[in-house]
């Protein structure tokens, strides 16, 4: 990956981290979501599987 690509996943995470929060039930849930996102963010089937859990769009594929 290069430079502008690492830049471009690192906001499309944090967007995809904020939205996962935000639409979680709780402050607590969104915190323990945003923790389990934060430890898959290199392991792209875990990553992906999330996003499939929470309900979100794997970006790629946008």
């Amino acid at each position: 990956m290069d430079n502008i690509q690492e830049q471009q996943f690192e906001v499309q995470f944090e967007a995809i981290k904020t939205m996962v929060k935000a639409n979680a039930p709780t402050k607590e849930e969104g915190e323990r979501r945003a923790k389990m996102l934060d430890e898959a963010k290199y392991n792209t089937k875990a990553y992906i599987n999330l996003l499939d859990m929470f309900g979100i769009p794997n970006p790629g594929n946008l």
